[in-house]
């Protein structure tokens, strides 16, 4: 279903036009012809890499050697710029990471605001975890990072089902259909790395119009 919504304005100072999507997973349906899916991945990449203007809403859960974490999360992405909420599974807000003009912050609670020339130094200074997020940019969104190396398995509709790239391997079990350029864009997503397991479950995307 797609309908308007006033979704909270997250990065001060831009207004833009959103498009909410309440998330049901695609069902399964018939794979392409022989021959098409590959055609239809490369428009597919295109898109999603071309793609500026976004947020979703959902939850993050991180497993690794010294525990697990879980929070909501909500990120909005606007050209290079980015804010990443982390809230309590109650909705309070945890932290902000923001990224505008190559500068990374971290603002917890009552603290000064951290800084690194990276988000996952930051992550890890604060979190005890890190991840890629330049190239996370891309993979939630179900493309690689362009201009990097990157092996990846397409299902039969064009889509991908596995990624690896940057030493992570991505799977997407599930997607939903928002319609227009992007298509299909992931409902769940599973990352593998540096002995590092991190799930997404996204609860809605926001698309600009």
């Amino acid at each position: 279903m797609i309908r308007r919504c006033s979704f909270p304005r997250i990065l001060t100072g831009i207004l833009l036009p959103l498009l909410v999507i309440s998330c049901a997973s695609v069902p399964d349906g018939p794979s392409l012809p022989h021959g098409e899916t590959d055609t239809a991945w490369s428009a597919r990449r295109a898109a999603l890499q071309g793609m500026q203007s976004w947020d979703f809403s959902g939850r993050i859960s991180v497993s690794g050697p010294d525990g697990s974490w879980n929070a909501r999360i909500r990120w909005a992405q606007r050209g290079d710029a980015y804010d990443i909420d982390f809230m309590s599974l109650f909705g309070q807000r945890v932290a902000r990471m923001e990224s505008s003009g190559g500068a990374v912050a971290l603002q917890l609670p009552n603290e000064e605001p951290l800084r690194a020339a990276t988000a996952g130094e930051l992550l890890a200074a604060s979190f005890g975890w890190s991840a890629p997020v330049d190239a996370l940019r891309y993979w939630v969104l179900g493309t690689p990072q362009p201009r990097h190396e990157a092996t990846t398995r397409l299902d039969g509709r064009g889509r991908l089902s596995s990624l690896e790239q940057e030493g992570w391997r991505i799977e997407y079990p599930q997607y939903i259909g928002v319609g227009g350029a992007a298509g299909d864009l992931p409902r769940k997503l599973t990352l593998e790395g540096a002995s590092l397991s991190i799930r997404l479950v996204i609860d809605d995307w926001y698309l600009a119009e």
